[in-house]
């Protein structure tokens, strides 16, 4: 089934709960109203009222975010578990690092 989002919702796949956000620490206490998924679909954005100008979303398909897991609301599309609610649920976009090594502090012992 193809699904199109419109104005700022947003189409989540949540992932199970994980404490762990690379190098984002989250309060134990703050735990049970967050969660992290994955956005498999987003809206073009809100359009502002008073102007008719859409303002583009701060999200996009692809996207990790960290998320109040009590908003939005629970659909099944093709048995697939999913959310969906507005961008303004999302309280950031996790970025995985490109690479795990460390790269400052390291001396070359060779020279």
């Amino acid at each position: 089934m193809k699904i199109r989002m419109i104005e700022d919702q947003l189409l989540v796949k949540p992932e199970k709960a994980d404490k762990k956000y690379g190098k984002l620490i989250i309060p134990a206490t703050a735990h049970e109203d967050q969660a992290t998924g994955t956005v498999l679909e987003a809206g073009p954005g809100r359009t502002a009222l008073n102007t008719g100008v859409v303002i583009p979303m701060p999200v996009e398909k692809g996207d990790k975010v960290l998320f109040n897991k009590r908003a939005g609301n629970d659909v099944n599309i093709d048995e697939e578990d999913l959310l969906i609610f507005s961008a303004m649920d999302v309280y950031c976009v996790i970025e995985e690092p490109e690479t795990e090594e460390p790269t400052e502090g390291i001396v070359d012992a060779t020279e």
